[in-house]
């Protein structure tokens, strides 16, 4: 295996990964052990880092580090359930979903910016890796999305595949599979 350290082949080498689950506003602990550890001072720059579901919006915030922790904790302090999405009780009688999960593709918009997505392709360059996971909902099996060649891609539209992978690793499937008959 290479080691980036001295660039020479060994048998082993030692990578910081941080696989970051998800759990819904549960997820929300997740990002209070990582501030802690961040403030402790011991916290390393992960070579890997993944997330899926509430721990896909934590990651990249977690893979670019320093002051990018103290944003995403504030952000997780600050919210509530209306902040990711919102009911309407009068679809029920018809029409597309009850809940609207608007607010929380607003948030992404917001928090996921160009110069994030500039970050994320250094970071990327360094050999640095940020992976997603999100379901293929047709054969129920995970997708995994290599986020930082999308964000060093410099192809138009991808600040946009980038937040709508973490909107989609967020959504609840049978959310997708009606917003998925709705198009057909």
């Amino acid at each position: 295996m290479w080691n980036k350290a001295d660039h020479t082949e060994s048998d082993t080498v030692d990578y910081n990964i941080m696989a970051i689950s998800g759990g819904g506003s549960h997820g929300a602990y997740g990002i209070g052990l990582i501030d802690g550890w961040y403030h402790r001072g011991d916290m390393p720059a992960f070579d890997v880092v993944t997330g899926i579901s509430t721990g896909s919006i934590i990651s990249t915030f977690v893979f670019l580090g320093n002051s990018h922790i103290d944003h995403i904790s504030k952000l997780y302090t600050q919210i509530d359930t209306s902040d990711i999405y919102h009911y309407n009780f009068f679809k029920i009688f018809g029409g597309s979903s009850i809940t609207s999960t608007r607010p929380l593709k607003s948030m992404l918009e917001q928090n996921i910016t160009p110069e994030i997505l500039d970050e994320v392709a250094a970071e990327y360059r360094k050999g640095r890796r940020l992976y997603i996971g999100t379901l293929n909902i047709d054969t129920g099996h995970l997708v995994v999305w290599d986020m930082g060649a999308i964000a060093a891609s410099g192809r138009p539209g991808s600040l946009d595949l980038y937040r709508n992978i973490i909107y989609a690793s967020c959504a609840m499937p049978c959310w997708i599979i009606k917003q998925i008959r709705n198009l057909t």
